[in-house]
């Protein structure tokens, strides 16, 4: 059992973990197992004990995907945890709007418990609480992020996806936001304050993920697949202001700005890559390639040119 890995898609329920799961268990290398009533992994939606699925997961030759939701209402995360001795464990938390979960739950179960607006926000709060607990202990291994990002916003998911070390498919839909249009307003507003410290805080630990600075690579890159050039742009300026000493997001941004034909600019911010102490041959090789693609041939010669000068023992 040693070094099996093994992700665990958490959250409150109704906060889209059945479509993070669906979306993560499409990559070939993860065989994924919902929470269900009577299974090799779960009895009454419930993790069996570690004796039942353990051998299981020693099956698989890539990585076991659960959503084991039901183990974290009334425990620690840490008892959740302690059921995969040996095991290489990370975690995707989810959450959503608590207004749509409010409203979802109470749609989809209506004689269930915590359905008043209080009780439900006391609930949400005490479950999302035990995943930012997590996150602090064990950051490398402990991702939070927005379900309502994931739906509108691709990156969002690849960014999740590369954390989990998972090449999944996007199957998230826009939210119907129900909860707004079918909850009375001061149900809406009272839900709102009273979850307002847990909700700043998850955006806050989801933001961390934002911050890194492969992030912006994915997002430039999804903008720039659909032609949102401008968008794109602000992604990687933003990305190489906030990380100037990642050399990989500032050629990203010389090649869109040859996509855009703006030439000049794109040759002065080369220059600035090239001045650099660390600058490589593959750097030169980038630059002349990009003034290539966009016609510019005499541009890109006098970059090789200066390449060869620079690095004439260089097999590049």
């Amino acid at each position: 059992m040693e070094n099996k890995r093994v992700v665990l898609v958490l959250g409150v329920q109704r906060s889209g973990t059945n479509a993070l799961h669906r979306s993560l268990a499409l990559d070939p290398w993860v065989a994924g197992f919902n929470e269900d009533g009577d299974n090799e992994f779960y009895h009454k939606y419930r993790l069996r004990e570690p004796s039942s699925f353990l051998p299981v997961i020693g099956k698989f030759p890539g990585i076991v995907l659960l959503k084991p939701i039901m183990d974290i209402i009334k425990r620690d995360l840490s008892e959740l945890y302690a059921k995969f001795p040996g095991c290489e464990v990370k975690t995707a938390w989810t959450y959503r709007d608590p207004v749509n979960v409010f409203y979802s739950r109470v749609k989809r179960w209506p004689q269930a418990d915590w359905t008043e607006p209080e009780s439900f926000s006391a609930k949400w709060n005490e479950i999302n609480r035990k995943g930012l607990e997590q996150a602090n202990q064990t950051p490398q291994d402990f991702a939070i992020v927005s379900y309502d990002d994931m739906t509108v916003d691709y990156a969002t998911f690849r960014g999740v996806s590369r954390f989990l070390g998972i090449q999944g498919v996007w199957l998230f839909r826009a939210d119907s936001r129900s909860g707004y249009r079918h909850l009375a307003t001061e149900v809406q507003e009272q839900i709102m304050e009273q979850t307002r410290e847990v909700r700043e805080a998850l955006d806050a630990a989801g933001e961390t993920a934002y911050k890194l600075a492969g992030t912006f690579l994915i997002r430039a890159q999804c903008h720039w697949r659909l032609k949102q050039r401008t968008l794109a742009w602000k992604a990687l300026d933003e990305g190489y202001r906030r990380h100037p000493q990642m050399r990989e997001i500032l050629r990203h941004k010389i090649l869109l700005l040859v996509d855009m034909g703006l030439f000049q600019q794109a040759r002065q911010e080369g220059r600035g890559l090239l001045d650099d102490a660390d600058t490589r041959p593959d750097d030169y090789v980038a630059i002349a390639e990009a003034l290539r693609r966009g016609d510019q041939l005499e541009q890109a010669a006098e970059v090789l040119e200066e390449a060869w000068l620079r690095y004439p023992d260089s097999d590049k």
